[in-house]
């Protein structure tokens, strides 16, 4: 199964929230089981996340780092990406970086794992995660 990880999935792993075991569980599972893929607004998310909440610079840095340390397909954007995430954006009224993650996974045809309900709203993809 080709599998995009939305940011919620990343930021769960990180933060240790109260989803992390589950998220955990499902992280690996797609790294061993499955192939992956993130994307350039999953980074911009991460930093921008992080650095809001106050964790230093290293601590960012560390974690970008293991991001594309892992055997992950990374998506960049392209035209195709934003048109299509603008129709996205219009049509679920979504914000627009979720709109582009949507995007990547419609363009690709992934499934998103995620924590974020409003993925759940775009009939093009399947989104599953942590319930």
């Amino acid at each position: 199964m080709n599998i995009l990880i939305d940011t919620s999935v990343f930021m769960s792993l990180f933060a240790k929230d109260m989803h992390f075991q589950k998220t955990e569980a499902l992280f690996w599972d797609i790294i061993e089981n499955h192939k992956g893929f993130f994307c350039s607004m999953n980074v911009n998310e991460m930093i921008w996340v992080l650095k809001r909440s106050e964790y230093d610079k290293k601590f960012i840095g560390d974690k970008v780092t293991f991001v594309f340390s892992l055997p992950l397909k990374f998506l960049t954007p392209d035209q195709d990406i934003f048109l299509e995430s603008i129709r996205i954006m219009e049509t679920y009224n979504l914000s627009f970086s979720d709109s582009v993650i949507a995007a990547h996974a419609v363009i690709n045809k992934l499934k998103i794992a995620t924590l974020d309900k409003d993925f759940k709203k775009i009939s093009e993809i399947e989104a599953f995660g942590v319930e």
